[in-house]
């Protein structure tokens, strides 16, 4: 069967399914992308974020540990008291442990794999030199352990305070980047969207011209030669071609053409009659 015989309702039926789905599709396009940007980036911010506070939460037990040292080394405590700090102080060294390896999940490039060594590096040599320290205040308090710590200890500490840092700042500059990261990601996606309008106006002007080609054009053929009709014009018959087609608009043209000849044969008779009455009287 050839789409021209296929009946006009359907024809229309098929026009407003497809521009549908079309519309669908789009909808269905953009509702995707769009989804999967803002996974993209709330996914990225929330890595930064959980990084930053990763690091942060390394810095503020760092210092923790350094007030616990003091007590230690400064407050007379009896061997119970000294075993808890103790205790407290080695769940703090793994905690910190613990919140790098959490870190090395979520930075993996070179630099910060890099300033992880060297921070658990200064983190082993923290430990050992204050170790150090708490063992001279049992074995020779004469040697001043506090003084021992500050020189030594001290210093590792810092060492790590400012590793730390440094690891905070590239935190936050990764979140800027991610930042700008988002808004490319949005300027994308209007373009993509635009992209998707225009492609679906081209597509209802497409339909749209689907219809008149399919409709309005040949009715507006049969329209022109009604009105000729109509105004007692028949020159046009002459050279009118029916719509070659199954459909209602075929017919339409058909049973008009069929109409009009048989008007203009029963015209034609009538005028025969008159000439032939004519030439009798």
């Amino acid at each position: 069967m050839r789409f021209q015989d296929v009946k006009l309702r359907y024809k229309l039926t098929g026009i407003f399914l497809t521009m549908s789905v079309f519309l669908v599709l789009m909808s269905a396009a953009m509702h995707y992308t769009n989804q999967k940007m803002t996974q993209h980036i709330h996914d990225a911010y929330v890595d930064r974020m959980n990084a930053t506070q990763l690091v942060n939460s390394c810095h503020v037990i760092s210092k923790e540990i350094a007030q616990i040292d003091q007590a230690l080394l400064l407050v007379p405590l009896n061997q119970a008291e000294r075993n808890i700090l103790l205790a407290r102080k080695q769940e703090k060294f793994n905690m910190i442990e613990q919140l790098l390896q959490e870190y090395e999940l979520l930075q993996t490039d070179e630099r910060t794999s890099r300033w992880i060594t060297e921070l658990r590096q200064a983190k082993t040599n923290f430990q050992s030199t204050a170790n150090q320290a708490m063992q001279m205040i049992v074995q020779d308090p004469s040697r001043q352990p506090y003084q021992y710590y500050l020189g030594n200890a001290v210093i590792h500490r810092d060492n790590m305070d400012v590793l730390l840092r440094v690891m905070i700042e590239h935190s936050s500059e990764l979140a800027e980047q991610q930042g700008i990261l988002g808004a490319k990601l949005s300027d994308t996606f209007v373009v993509i969207t635009a992209m998707l309008s225009v492609l679906t106006l081209f597509m209802a002007a497409y339909l749209g011209w689907m219809m008149n080609r399919l409709i309005t054009t040949p009715l507006n053929g049969i329209l022109v030669e009604m009105e000729a009709v109509a105004e007692g014009n028949m020159s046009g018959l002459s050279h009118y071609a029916p719509i070659d087609s199954r459909d209602e608009l075929g017919k339409l043209s058909q049973a008009f053409d069929r109409m009009a000849r048989a008007l203009q044969n029963h015209l034609n008779e009538l005028a025969e009659n008159s000439r032939n009455i004519y030439r009798v009287a």
